[in-house]
């Protein structure tokens, strides 16, 4: 068993400029994935082709992994709540979840 935290993540890349006199290219909007499997943890950006392929997969309640030796291993996943990740993510991963309200006030 693993656990997989995916959280959306958007960036735009700097075109020119210094300090505020800055100008901003397009958004893109990126995966940030962190993962505990089989006792390794580590954690990446996808994007691109990349990410809508991986989008698919997701969307299947798939995982792939491409493994060292040209292999590809595929989980099932389960999706939990938004609330089940932030527990899962901080008591599993070690990861605080940007946007989570865990310990703040109202």
């Amino acid at each position: 068993m693993g656990h997989v935290l995916i959280q959306s993540v958007v960036y735009w890349r700097r075109l020119s400029g210094i300090l505020w006199w800055q100008r901003w290219g397009e958004p893109f909007q990126t995966a940030a994935v962190s993962r505990l499997l089989h006792g390794e943890f580590d954690d990446w950006l996808i994007h691109g082709d990349e990410l809508e392929s991986a989008l698919q997969e997701w969307g299947q309640h798939r995982w792939v992994e491409n493994d060292d030796d040209d292999g590809r291993r595929v989980y099932q996943v389960s999706w939990l709540s938004a609330e089940e990740s932030v527990d899962v993510a901080e008591r599993e991963l070690g990861v605080a979840v940007k946007g989570s309200r865990r310990g703040r006030r109202p």
